[in-house]
């Protein structure tokens, strides 16, 4: 699973069920598992982070982005435009539908 892949299931059920995306990012979603951890605005983790060592070095979010910072139990960042996001799921809805 990407990066991309992990971003867009964490909000496929809000789109599908027609949520908006101002919804989305005034409800800072976030998710946590052992496939990938996400989540909206907020503060971010950089693979730079441990916290057991005391280092945290985050990244601030605008609220309209999402960020991916695990992907199998491993350490990234990758941060994605919501909107973008959004509209990808919702057309990839209509392709599918005709």
């Amino acid at each position: 699973m990407t990066a991309r892949d992990c971003a867009k299931d964490l909000i496929r059920a809000y789109v599908e069920r027609g949520d908006s995306v101002e919804s989305l990012a005034d409800g800072m979603l976030g998710y946590a598992s052992s496939e990938y951890h996400a989540q909206i605005g907020s503060y971010a983790a950089t693979p730079e982070c441990d916290l057991e060592a005391g280092i945290w070095k985050p990244v601030k979010l605008k609220r309209t982005q999402l960020a991916v910072t695990e992907i199998n139990g491993t350490a990234c960042l990758h941060i994605f435009d919501l909107y973008a996001l959004y509209d990808e799921i919702r057309n990839g809805e209509q392709m599918s539908l005709f």
